[in-house]
């Protein structure tokens, strides 16, 4: 008290912190009564949405990536099914399982590199886009990050081994 008034508490605190949306900040201003700027926490609040959004796309993403690999292979050994009496000639005639699944591999590699080639050109162009466009974020880089490219040539070799290993299998079994 001082002049016969009481003091009088401040009305308002500012704060600056990286997320509004932190439990343990809203728990605590929560806790102690403290109200927050309504625009903030909504932006906040979208910001998770979206950002749960992106990580189900890429959930999504992943099972595209599988499916479409298992329908190469349904692709492949439907291929070998129908040219089951010529693979057998083929062997008949002294070619081994092992030149023919090489001889196989060969023709389908350059397809795989051909579609991981353009899906990754794609990116490159999508992301340079997105850099332009929203070129006031300085986060947002005008390139792909390495673990893109690593991703794309991981997939690449897994596309080659399991077909490898699925011709060879089916090639032994004739």
């Amino acid at each position: 008290m001082y002049g016969g008034k009481k003091t009088e508490h401040a009305a308002r605190v500012y704060l600056k912190t990286e997320n509004i949306s932190n439990p343990e900040l809203v728990k605590f201003l929560q806790e102690k009564g403290y109200f927050v700027n309504k625009e903030r926490t909504r932006s906040a609040r979208i910001k998770v949405i979206l950002q749960s959004f992106v990580s189900g796309l890429g959930i999504f993403s992943v099972i595209v990536i599988l499916l479409s690999m298992m329908l190469f292979a349904f692709y492949l050994q439907l291929m070998i099914a129908r040219s089951k009496d010529n693979l057998k000639l083929l062997q008949t005639l002294g070619y081994s399982p092992a030149w023919l699944s090489k001889m196989m591999a060969k023709r389908w590699i350059p397809v795989y590199t051909l579609i991981i080639i353009v899906a990754l050109g794609m990116t490159v162009v999508l992301q340079y886009a997105f850099s332009l466009a929203f070129s006031y974020k300085e986060t947002l880089s005008a390139f792909i990050a390495w673990p893109v490219i690593a991703i794309a040539g991981l997939l690449l070799l897994l596309c080659i081994w399991i077909n490898s290993r699925l011709i060879s299998r089916e090639l032994n079994r004739l």
